[in-house]
């Protein structure tokens, strides 16, 4: 049966929660940067996202820059969040807790920005 009590890590053992959360940032990480790197390689799919015939209010597609700003800060947040994970010093669990509860607020606000509630 697979617990996620605690699993074999190189370096250690790792609880499965901090195993769960290192997973998510990576995969997070993992996409935003593949994001960045579309909004380089091929701008032109990307264009009607900012300037005057952009849908969107939000700030971070107010211009290219912008969104290539929001996107990059987003990528190093959750490396962040995987580098807390793998830190195993009492600061760092508070550290953890903080970026787990933020990030899972972020992630609320995103999924229901331009949402009716009632």
């Amino acid at each position: 049966m697979f617990l996620l009590k605690s699993l074999p890590f190189p370096g250690g053992r790792i609880s499965g929660k901090r195993l769960l959360w290192l997973l998510f940032c990576g995969f997070m990480a993992v996409l935003f940067s593949h994001e960045l790197w579309n909004v380089h390689a091929r701008p032109e799919e990307y264009a009607p996202l900012w300037g005057a015939v952009a849908t969107s209010a939000f700030w971070q597609y107010a211009s290219r820059e912008l969104y290539i700003l929001s996107t990059a800060l987003l990528s190093v947040w959750f490396l962040a969040g995987a580098g807390l994970a793998l830190w195993r010093r009492p600061a760092g669990r508070i550290l953890l807790r903080a970026h787990v509860v933020l990030s899972l607020l972020w992630l609320v606000y995103t999924m229901l920005q331009n949402r009716e509630i009632c």
